[in-house]
């Protein structure tokens, strides 16, 4: 079952982490794609352990859950990507400032990911133990 369910999520999680990156161009909002398909790794098998299974088998694991779970959070992680707009001429903030923002908000999502990470993997041992 644990093997099962890790192949039907990593492949959901590849498929889903091909298609946000090459048709949308999203890495998430770290930047990076490894970081966006590790977490729709780990929330798409959450959810599907978790998650009240439903569709066909495959390999032994219903895997539609998987499917809508990480659906849902690589949409979530697209909503959440900084859009990054050209200059304007009009400048209401120093450079400084921006930059500080940036660096400010870089450290939070940084401590975001690592807290979805944790949590994932909690929820996931919690399931198997």
């Amino acid at each position: 079952m644990f093997f099962t369910d890790f192949l039907v999520a990593l492949l959901i999680a590849a498929l889903l982490t091909g298609i946000f990156a090459f048709f949308f161009g999203s890495r998430g909002p770290w930047g990076s794609v490894f970081p966006f398909f590790l977490v729709i790794l780990l929330a798409a098998w959450a959810g599907g352990i978790w998650v009240a299974p439903m569709g066909p088998v495959l390999w032994g694991a219903r895997w539609v859950t998987f499917l809508i779970v990480g659906i849902t959070f690589a949409v979530l992680l697209l909503a959440v990507t900084e859009r990054t707009a050209g200059e304007s001429t009009v400048e209401l903030e120093s450079r400084k400032e921006r930059e500080k923002e940036r660096s400010a908000a870089k450290h939070a999502i940084s401590a975001f990911f690592w807290f979805l990470v944790a949590l994932l993997v909690v929820l996931i041992a919690l399931r198997y133990i």
